[in-house]
C-alpha cells in the first residue's frame, strides 16, 4: 500500500480526487475515456514462484457500484495485505 500510496503522490498519477482512502471519483471532463483515467494508477506487479511475475492492471483491479467512483479491493491492517474479491 505504501508503494501505491508513493506512486500517486507524484504528480499526474492517479487522477481523480479521493472520496476517501482507497476511493476514486472519475471526472469525465477530464478523462472522457474510462481506460486513460486507468492509466494514471500504477500496475501491481507481485512475484511468483518459479519466476512468474503477475501483473494486475489498474481497469481489473478498480472496482466500482456506479461506474462514477472506482475503489481499491484491499485494506492494509498492520503488515498485511486484505483483497476483497
Amino acid at each position: 500500500m505504501k508503494k501505491f500510496e508513493s506512486f500517486c503522490h507524484i504528480q499526474s498519477n492517479c487522477q481523480g480526487r479521493q472520496s476517501n482512502s482507497k476511493c476514486y471519483f472519475w471526472n469525465k471532463m477530464s478523462f472522457p475515456n474510462l481506460d486513460r483515467f486507468f492509466d494514471t494508477f500504477p500496475k501491481l506487479e507481485f512475484e511468483m514462484d518459479n519466476n512468474f511475475t503477475f501483473v494486475w492492471e489498474p481497469r481489473d483491479y478498480f472496482y466500482s457500484d456506479d461506474n462514477l467512483v472506482y475503489c481499491l479491493p484491499f485494506e492494509e491492517i498492520e503488515y498485511f495485505i486484505l483483497f476483497f474479491l
